[in-house]
């Protein structure tokens, strides 16, 4: 299976301007408010957002490959994942970390761009990606996507997640029970759906998680402008109910669980 990670997004509703929050910025930049702007990926909770989910694939050892997708939005980043990830002097570097740059056109049109850079070279395709190649030997079927800004994530979780991988199904996407978010004290205005699963005819509103699995495979057969069948798979789990989105969302995060 392999690992996608969205990290290109602008993180607009982001609106802190304290650079300290930011993991990659250097103090000298502290005074340029171009270059001490926070991305949303590098805000820390411990490390940046983003560490935590990639180390979370890492740990789970459920991966032959972990790409992350960045875009022109994300150029920092990007240069924290390149010095930290995939290649430069850190202990932590993993070969089988690769960066894949999108164009920022919006979440839809960058994944399915990243997928498509995926499946050209794990079938022995050249591509856009930075790392020199990957394991082409077979052509890498399931995809588990998640985004960058869940830093409650787990290996433990992520172990549960790809067990219910079906590769009868094109697009799997996980969602949490609105009732279970409220129980924790949280809402969710954005993505929010009615869906029924395991055949169950009673609608229940959901939203999102952002996590989704997909046959790589039955992906590349669909025109981008077709929609594609969607599946969905209801996880009532409190580590990925907060995912940070907006200001509020990151000052939840530091209250309920501390900085360090």
């Amino acid at each position: 299976m392999i690992g996608l990670v969205m990290a290109g997004g602008r993180g607009t509703r982001m609106k802190k301007g304290d650079s300290s929050i930011n993991h990659d910025n250097n103090n000298n930049n502290n005074n340029s408010s171009s270059s001490s702007k926070p991305e949303k990926l590098l805000y820390k909770y411990k490390k940046p957002l983003v560490a935590h989910v990639i180390e979370a694939l890492e740990q789970s050892h459920c991966f032959e490959q972990i790409f992350v997708a960045v875009s022109p939005h994300s150029p920092k980043t990007k240069s924290y994942l390149q010095k930290n990830f995939c290649g430069g002097s850190s202990s932590s570097n993993n070969n089988n970390v690769c960066i894949i740059d999108t164009l920022g056109h919006g979440y839809s049109q960058d994944l399915g761009h990243a997928l498509h850079i995926i499946h050209h070279r794990s079938s022995g395709s050249s591509s856009n990606t930075s790392p020199p190649h990957t394991n082409s030997k077979s052509v890498h079927t399931g995809v588990l996507v998640v985004p960058g800004d869940l830093p409650l994530l787990d290996a433990k979780l992520i172990l549960d997640i790809t067990t219910k991988y079906n590769s009868d199904n094109t697009l799997t996407s996980f969602v949490i029970r609105l009732s279970f978010l409220e129980s924790l004290g949280f809402t969710s205005t954005d993505f929010v759906i009615s869906c029924n699963t395991n055949n169950n005819a009673n609608q229940l509103r959901c939203a999102y998680t952002g996590i989704s699995m997909i046959n790589l495979q039955k992906f590349v057969k669909y025109n981008p402008t077709e929609s594609l069948p969607e599946n969905y798979i209801i996880l009532d789990n409190k580590n990925i109910a907060l995912n940070i989105n907006t200001t509020k969302d990151y000052d939840t995060l530091l209250q309920l669980f501390g900085t360090f």
